[in-house]
């Protein structure tokens, strides 16, 4: 008898970012340990994270190299994508699920891969392609979210809709507790721009926090080993007594936990950030960041200063300066947070998928 394999089409790299695989593992973890057999299918490129994917434990099929990358999201034609991924597909395994969670997969797709499979999850917050899927999650928080998909999905398909199907990691849940307290003060600092970071935004924020009025400010900043500029940013904490460079892993949610102010990108860090309580500035990096980030701000969430080639040194500075000395606007950002994420949004997803 064949047994039967969840199968997941992430990809990541320097260009696109880590987020599509970090939160497709996430839930890869939680469904390996309620005894299902996973899979990733991933693009060998620069960045990809499948190293990482092994080491936490999972079978990665890595799809052939581009040698000649295009501007788009999978780097190569839909159909050539399709056709490397069915041939990727075990031969000798049932499929009961096939997981996507790519901005460059859409209906057409989908539409070749549904026979190999007996359901399909599609991970999505752009909502401007359509999708053949039995469920669709998008857990932003965005104006009319119900109303996104419309014309977009089978009248069929089941959406999850909104911040209660964040995905999360189950150790954030440890750390609640220690949020549900008021902030006096703002004494930790958080940077994060993405693992790899492009733009360097996290050098020109450390030159920020080198001024003297910050340096009371414990800076704690994280990136991943494929920083492209990780040799400088080295350099740089060097001459900061008061900050520390970290490497992205699991001692993440701890250093989040800790922290009073987060400064950095949009993204899957939004959802973690609200369900700690832990009040932000967020510049944005990606043109999907924007909506979900510009509702978060509307919402009272974060305090957005807009998309990064448009955003001064001295804007950033000065609201570093204002939101430290108010108290009431910190404390009123951490509330609205934890309103939005109750950290029990991979639970309802499983839940769904499991009685679907």
């Amino acid at each position: 008898m064949k047994r039967e394999l969840i199968v997941i089409r992430a990809d990541a790299s320097y260009a696109i970012g880590s987020g599509h695989v970090m939160r497709t593992l996430v839930l890869a973890i939680a469904l390996k340990s309620l005894g299902m057999s996973i899979c990733f299918i991933c693009r060998k490129q620069p960045g990809d994270y499948i190293e990482i994917l092994r080491d936490k434990g999972f079978d990665v099929v890595a799809l052939p190299a581009i040698r000649d990358h295009d501007e788009s999201w999978l780097g190569l034609s839909w159909q050539e994508d399709a056709a490397h991924t069915i041939s990727a597909l075990p031969y000798d395994t049932d499929i009961g699920w096939m997981i996507i969670d790519h901005y460059g997969i859409d209906a057409r797709w989908e539409q070749l891969l549904i026979s190999y499979v007996k359901k399909i999850l599609v991970i999505d917050d752009l909502a401007n392609r359509p999708h053949i899927s039995n469920l669709l999650l998008d857990y932003n928080y965005v104006d009319r979210i119900n109303h996104r998909y419309n014309n977009l999905v089978l009248d069929t398909t089941k959406l999850l809709l909104g911040p209660l199907y964040a995905i999360l990691r189950d150790d954030y849940k440890e750390f609640y507790s220690r949020r549900k307290r008021s902030l006096e003060c703002v004494e930790r600092v958080i940077v994060f721009f993405g693992g790899t970071d492009q733009h360097n935004l996290t050098e020109k924020t450390l030159k920020i926090l080198s001024d003297i009025k910050l340096q009371h400010l414990y800076v704690d900043c994280f990136v991943s080993s494929d920083h492209v500029f990780y040799e400088n940013l080295k350099k740089r904490i060097a001459l900061m007594n008061y900050a520390n460079l970290h490497l992205l892993s699991d001692q993440w949610p701890t250093a989040l936990a800790k922290a009073d102010l987060f400064i950095g990108a949009g993204g899957t860090t939004s959802w973690e950030r609200c369900f700690l309580g832990v009040p932000s500035i967020v510049i944005t990096v990606a043109d999907n960041q924007r909506s979900a980030t510009t509702a978060l701000a509307v919402a009272g969430v974060v305090s957005y200063l807009g998309h990064y080639d448009n955003v001064s040194d001295k804007k950033i500075y000065e609201e570093i300066c204002r939101l430290i000395n108010d108290k009431y606007k910190l404390n009123q950002m951490r509330k609205n947070g934890q309103r939005l994420v109750d950290g029990n949004g991979v639970g309802r997803i499983i839940k769904i998928m499991v009685t679907t």
